[in-house]
């Protein structure tokens, strides 16, 4: 394209849009054009190139005589040299531009292979981060589980505690076998005999079943103070006990109670997918006193005689309890509390339940040394004297291999009236959903905490 074309394109006025530097020039170039254009019209040129064309004065390449070109040939050469540098220019220009154009087509955008090696490189570093931080989450909900478990686990061992304290008797694995008949779901019904053997074919206390088994079972003293309720629709406030008379004998009262834990899993909608422990408890009532105003009525076995008599009470005993008689056969305390016999009532659940003390106990089957009890509490150098035993005694054929998990269980010295408790939860199952749960393994030690404590019952029977 000739420098004339964008010179005459520039005169009209519609040059393309380049850059200043090439719209000056060309401007230039036109005034350049249109000078020399009015040179050659003037008259004085006309006249010149007549009087030259007359004389045949030779063409610009023509020398004279002695090889020196004319002047007018020497302007001519600078004209043409002149022209080929502008021209030269012009083309680096118009280069120049076109690169420009070029990379600013470059920079509007991006092309589709960079965007998908971005979004490539993009995912991989957002999952990287999504994983850290689901991992940092994570870990910061299991260890606010293994804290909340450790808590309860503590407090529940603590409560247990204070309830051995007051213990005036613990069953050991044997006990505990003779008044669950070697853990019968049946509860016995029949009432005392003066004929009993243990272990039974039925249960003392509420029984074993596919979802529950008793652990630990002691007797104690329990407390009732003055406005302890009386009857199941009234409450007599301040009034334990209430004279003919009228007003109150303002008298708290002690009675026998029975205690017993059991460890429980099933199914339940409520709790969660691990086990718990429940707390079972019924107590004796408060006999008759002349001058009294209820006179209640049960009919009782004497476990000795075997004759059965009428007894008045003024507080009845909880449906079921029957106080131990130690007046039935055996050598020691051992077999004579071993020998205990409930009414003949049967329990009633509803009002005596047994109650979550604590959730989210270790559900895993496992084996358990046994023998670790023999020694636990005090360490038996003669062969024919008493060993402290475990409870529950996992090596009972009848007891349900289901619940051998080594989560609750404790070592019981029947004869000093001490017992030692161990505790194991599952804080994992508190991270799962409701009915799911996570099985012991040494990796995940860590998350399932235990505790234990030593009690010695402070109460005492004459015997």
């Amino acid at each position: 394209m000739s420098l004339r074309f964008f010179a005459q394109r520039a005169q009209r006025g519609n040059l393309p849009a380049m850059s200043p530097v090439f719209d000056i020039f060309c401007r230039a170039l036109v005034l350049k054009d249109s000078a020399r254009k009015r040179y050659h019209e003037s008259p004085g040129t006309r006249a010149l190139a007549e009087i030259s064309k007359r004389a045949r004065l030779p063409n610009r390449n023509a020398r004279d005589s002695r090889g020196i070109a004319s002047r007018s040939d020497i302007a001519i050469d600078h004209n043409m040299k002149r022209k080929k540098r502008m021209g030269y220019i012009i083309r680096l220009l118009l280069k120049s531009q076109s690169q420009l154009q070029e990379q600013g087509k470059k920079a509007s955008g991006f092309t589709l292979i960079e965007l998908l090696v971005a979004l490539v490189v993009a995912s991989i570093m957002i999952s990287a981060l999504l994983g850290f931080m689901v991992d940092i989450l994570t870990t910061d909900r299991k260890e606010q589980a293994r804290s909340n478990t450790e808590q309860e686990i503590q407090g529940a061992i603590d409560y247990i505690r204070r309830d051995l304290e007051q213990a005036v008797y613990i069953y050991d694995a044997e006990g505990l076998a003779a008044i669950t008949g070697n853990y019968n779901k049946t509860e016995c019904t029949s009432g005392p005999s003066s004929s009993y053997s243990p272990p039974g074919s039925c249960s003392q206390i509420p029984p074993a079943s596919d979802d529950r088994v008793p652990v630990l079972a002691f007797w104690k003293r329990k407390f009732l103070p003055e406005d302890q309720r009386v009857t199941d629709d009234e409450i007599f406030v301040h009034c334990l006990v209430k004279l003919s008379g009228g007003g109150c004998n303002y008298q708290d009262y002690q009675v026998y109670s029975l205690v017993a834990y059991y460890l429980i899993k099933d199914d339940s909608d409520i709790w969660s997918g691990a086990a718990r422990i429940g707390r079972f408890e019924i107590r004796d009532g408060i006999e008759d006193k002349d001058g009294t105003v209820l006179d209640e009525k049960r009919n009782e076995v004497d476990p000795v005689t075997g004759e059965e008599k009428e007894v008045k009470y003024d507080l009845q005993p909880s449906k079921g309890f029957m106080l131990f008689n130690l007046g039935v056969k055996g050598d020691n305390l051992r077999e004579k509390m071993n020998r205990w016999q409930k009414h003949k009532d049967p329990y009633d659940l509803r009002k005596n339940e047994v109650e979550v003390l604590v959730d989210y106990i270790d559900q895993t089957t496992m084996d358990v040394n046994t023998d670790l009890c023999k020694k636990a509490i005090r360490v038996v150098t003669d062969k024919d004297a008493y060993v402290p035993q475990q409870v529950p005694d996992y090596d009972n054929d009848k007891f349900p291999a289901d619940f051998k998990t080594g989560s609750f269980y404790a070592c019981v010295d029947s004869e000093r009236n001490v017992a030692q408790v161990y505790i194991r939860g599952n804080a994992l199952a508190r991270t799962l959903a409701r009915g799911e749960t996570e099985d012991y393994s040494d990796r995940q030690e860590t998350f399932f905490p235990t505790t234990r404590i030593q009690v010695k019952g402070r109460g005492v029977i004459n015997f």
